[in-house]
């Protein structure tokens, strides 16, 4: 007996210890067990948005009003059953309000009228041109160029085909200024930017290249021709002839030679002749005008556009014999006559800074033209509530609904004028439920004044909210969506009678929706720890809505008999042990 005792001691101890020894090891190894908690304790038990839908009939031809938040009605001039007609009273707000904001609005608006009319001017200085939608680019702001000052520096290096004047408005008295170099080219592009200005304005434009020898004045006209005079020192000016060249086959090596002289007029009619004349080759024509003192080159192209370029002839002095010299009188001398120095006309910005200039102010324009109608718009929303705050009836009818806007909330109707005819209903439904009541879902509302089920469908459904005060189902932050519902059975509700729907969803099972804060991201997927066979499993989940502090599972059905691990720890992992809340704290369950 004794030796069974002693056997039972040992056995006892070595139990404990071994007990001992797992304990310690699960501590070591961090396997310590991990705290769970019922399912059911943090499931939805009923849904805190439970769908309660009403509305009330009325007619197409209706006019609704309903409270607004910060809208007082001081005085009702009609009561339900009233008839009225087109532009009798029915309501009068309290306007102190709205007038003073009407009159700020107004003188807003005012200011920023006067403020655009600068803005359109400012706009044509820069671009030339009045302003519109059509001819205004979109751009990156910049900061405002600014202007050069005069200078008396001719600007050799700068390259005419940036195509940008010095200065001008292209006018035959104020033409668009260039300088140019000897035998530098002006390119057929500036040529072509003429005529179509000239074309869309209607009037000739004018462009003028100088340096201190001589000037090229290009002229486009509004039937889409071009001619131009050059001015130069000319010692013994030639007999000017376009009739036929005196040479030459208007090739690059054989140009046409024709002879010419300073300040003569080069026709239209000249440059639209060889302008056919490089339609039918194909080709370019090349010509050169000659005159005793300078060179014109001419290249003309088939879109009736030329690129000229003048290079000056330095006269070679011719000897003379020596005469025997007489005795003359030493006659009176004379100022000799200096030249003066070329200063060449040129202020504010280039082209470029220009027409970056007025891409500014066009953005600026557009913003101010924006906020210019939304004031307009404000203006008028203003003025519809008509004078002193009163609101007209605008439909011939019967008042179905008139009741104290106090005794209704915010966003819901207090007065309702019908007109008899298209009677449907409109409702509310909470953007939670939209999935519920899409279109063409059938319903079976109650009336109370009538007593009868009312079968209807779903037509409509808005896509704005409908009152951001709009609170369904004790859930604050839910917006409501008008909805209009048609009848579909044979007894048809008359105008203003009310409508109530209810729905509610199954049963607890049915509710799957977990407490937020059992719900882990790892790794970017959220999961939750819920307890099998006596450890942890990571379980990753999928969810949808949520509804106050609780979301919806929607990969996986939660039963509420599942345990869940919470609080989490760095014990809460894949695999391992459980505690369950009714064991002791050395338990563990393998």
């Amino acid at each position: 007996m004794k030796t069974f005792l002693k056997t039972v001691l040992i056995l006892a101890i070595v139990a404990a210890l071994a007990a001992g020894g797992i304990y310690l090891y699960s501590r070591v190894a961090g396997n310590e067990p991990v705290e769970v908690q019922p399912v059911s304790y943090w499931m939805l038990t009923w849904m805190p948005n439970q769908s309660y839908i009403y509305g009330n009939v009325v007619s197409d031809g209706s006019q609704t009003l309903v409270r607004e938040q910060n809208q007082t009605v001081v005085e009702m001039y009609v009561h339900e059953g009233d008839v009225v007609k087109a532009g009798d009273p029915l309501v009068r707000y309290d306007s102190t309000l709205d007038q003073l904001s009407l009159e700020e609005k107004l003188l807003e608006r005012d200011k920023l009228y006067q403020k655009l009319q600068q803005l359109y001017k400012e706009y044509k200085e820069w671009a030339w041109t009045d302003y519109t939608e059509r001819t205004v680019p979109t751009h990156t702001p910049t900061p405002t160029p600014t202007p050069r000052v005069n200078s008396a520096m001719r600007l050799g290096t700068r390259t005419l085909r940036d195509l940008t004047p010095l200065s001008g408005s292209g006018m035959e008295n104020d033409p668009f200024r260039y300088t140019i170099d000897e035998g530098e080219t002006i390119p057929a592009d500036i040529a072509a930017g003429l005529l179509a200005s000239a074309a869309e304005t209607g009037a000739a434009r004018f462009a003028l290249f100088e340096n201190e020898k001589f000037q090229i004045l290009l002229r486009a006209s509004a039937d889409g021709t071009l001619s131009f005079r050059v001015t130069a020192p000319d010692p013994t000016p030639l007999s000017v002839s376009f009739q036929s060249p005196l040479s030459g086959e208007g090739t690059e090596g054989s140009p046409f030679i024709y002879a010419y002289a300073s300040a003569a007029d080069v026709p239209a009619a000249f440059l639209y002749d060889l302008k056919t004349l490089a339609e039918t080759r194909e080709s370019r024509v090349t010509s050169k005008l000659t005159a005793s003192g300078f060179v014109v080159s001419l290249t003309s192209y088939s879109d009736g556009t030329v690129s000229i370029a003048v290079s000056l002839i330095e006269a070679t002095p011719t000897p003379t014999p020596t005469p025997t010299p007489t005795p003359t009188e030493t006659p009176t001398a004379t100022p000799e006559e200096t030249e003066e120095p070329y200063v060449p006309i040129y202020t504010g910005p280039s082209r470029a800074e220009r027409l970056e200039y007025a891409r500014q102010v066009a953005a600026q324009i557009r913003s101010e033209e924006l906020q210019y109608r939304q004031l307009t718009l404000d203006i008028t929303k203003l003025q519809m509530k008509g004078a002193e705050g009163i609101v007209y009836a605008q439909i011939d009818g019967t008042v179905s609904m008139a009741v104290d806007p106090s005794q209704v909330q915010v966003g819901e109707t207090f007065l309702l004028v019908s007109g008899g005819t298209g009677l449907h209903l409109i409702s509310i439904i909470g953007e939670m439920d939209l999935e519920t009541y899409p279109v063409g879902t059938e319903l079976i509302g109650y009336s109370y004044s009538s007593g009868n089920d009312v079968p209807v469908r779903v037509t409509e459904i808005s896509t704005m909210p409908y009152s951001t005060q709009y609170s369904n189902g004790g859930n604050p932050n839910a917006s409501g969506y008008l909805v209009r519902m048609d009848f579909t059975g044979d007894v048809i509700p008359e105008a203003g009678e009310y409508i109530e729907f209810t729905y509610r969803p199954g049963n607890m099972e049915s509710m799957n929706y977990l407490f937020e804060a059992y719900i882990r991201e790892i790794d970017g997927q959220d999961c939750i720890f819920l307890a099998k066979d006596g450890v942890l499993v990571k379980t990753p989940v999928k969810t949808g809505k949520r509804v106050d502090s609780y979301v919806e599972i929607l990969n996986i059905k939660l039963d509420p008999e599942d345990y869940i691990a919470f609080p989490y720890d760095k014990n809460a992992k894949d695999g391992a042990p459980v505690k369950m809340p009714s064991e002791s704290e050395t338990m563990v369950i393998w």
